[in-house]
């Protein structure tokens, strides 16, 4: 596991944090670092030894360029840690929930019979190259298991030979989405 550095006023809560979470079960490496990056946030703004709401707006507003999805699995994690510094100090800032909404643009293309067709039809008729010899083999099996079966593409690429049964027909996904 990584070691992190934290040097700010906030560091003992955020220890204090790190390890109640180990102690619950989770692994303290992914919420580590954006810990690292709230350190570093909080001795750049007042370094307060505790969460204001300047740290969490200045928190909110760091990475601009993440999708809205991301910036709320962000807020939500530090928004975690708030809650837990304000049961350790009783004035600790905790944002309120609904301080992101998730405003996806995100609108699905269901294919139609004729598109199908046309994408199995271009899998099937790959060129051979002498760079990518299975191509030609690999990509239709692809896109019939994402039509198909509906899978995520990521759960076909992660398939290996024993994940396939071909006498009873079944394939066992591995680390698949609940």
């Amino acid at each position: 596991m990584k070691q992190f550095t934290f040097t700010s006023q906030l560091a003992p809560i955020i220890w204090k944090y790190l390890e109640s979470r180990q102690n619950e079960g989770y692994t303290s490496v992914h919420c580590g670092y954006y810990m690292q990056e709230l350190d570093c946030l909080s001795k750049e703004l007042s370094d307060a030894p505790v969460v204001t709401k300047e740290l969490i707006d200045a928190w909110d507003l760091l990475k601009p360029y993440l999708s809205n999805r991301s910036k709320i699995v962000r807020h939500n994690a530090i928004r975690a840690f708030a809650k837990f510094a304000y049961t350790q100090d009783g004035i600790s800032y905790v944002p309120d929930t609904s301080k992101l909404k998730n405003s996806s643009t995100f609108t699905p293309h269901i294919f139609t019979v004729e598109e199908i067709r046309r994408l199995l039809y271009a899998a099937d008729n790959l060129p051979v190259r002498n760079n990518a010899p299975t191509r030609h083999l690999v990509i239709p099996a692809v896109i019939r298991l994402l039509y198909c079966c509906g899978f995520r593409i990521g759960e076909v690429l992660r398939l290996r030979v024993k994940d396939v049964d071909l006498d009873t027909g079944i394939i066992t996904v591995h680390n698949g989405k609940d």
